[in-house]
């Protein structure tokens, strides 16, 4: 125990002597003053240049559907097939520098892809595609495919619950 006090005495007593030299030589320290640093350059990066894939390897997405539980394609089923685009939803669009397609889902349930220019059985040909929407024109008249949006469902009109009020003992 008198031990630890004269360790804990010549600590403090160094301590002391290190303060003491401080303030001594208060005006002989030179501390180094940092300015404002100089703001880095930042250059942008250039984005990599995508491989243009050949268009068996492209159609090769359509045979293995990514969001299919078993990755096999639609099976077409057969049944009329619709004049108007009535009943025609766009599930997808693929635009990959000068390959671009529209991924349809017929009235029938059938699932098609078309590249800019073909046709649907009903005459409507794919004019212009963009990242939501797919435009059909014919005869001169035009009409526009969007991606379907989920929303979420209406509020409940279930009452919220009430606890019963209940005495504590």
């Amino acid at each position: 125990m008198k031990h630890m006090a004269v360790i804990l005495l010549l600590i403090n007593g160094a301590l002391v002597a290190c303060l003491v030299w401080v303030g001594a030589s208060q005006g002989a320290v030179e501390w180094n003053s940092v300015g404002p640093a100089a703001p880095l350059a930042v250059l942008p990066a250039a984005a990599p240049a995508l491989t243009p894939l050949p268009e068996t390897q492209l159609a090769q997405a359509f045979q293995q559907p990514l969001f299919s539980p078993d990755r096999s394609p639609d099976a077409a089923k057969a049944g009329a097939v619709s004049a108007g685009i009535e009943g025609v939803t766009l599930g997808g669009v693929v635009i990959n520098g000068q390959a671009q397609w529209a991924l349809l889902r017929l009235r029938d349930q059938r699932a098609v892809k078309l590249k800019r220019g073909d046709a649907l059985d009903g005459g409507w040909v794919l004019t212009e595609l963009a990242a939501t929407s797919a435009t059909f024109t014919r005869q001169g008249q035009a009409r526009t495919v969007n991606i379907p949006v989920p929303r979420l469902p209406a509020p409940a009109v279930a009452p919220v619950l009430k606890l019963p009020d209940v005495n504590a003992p």
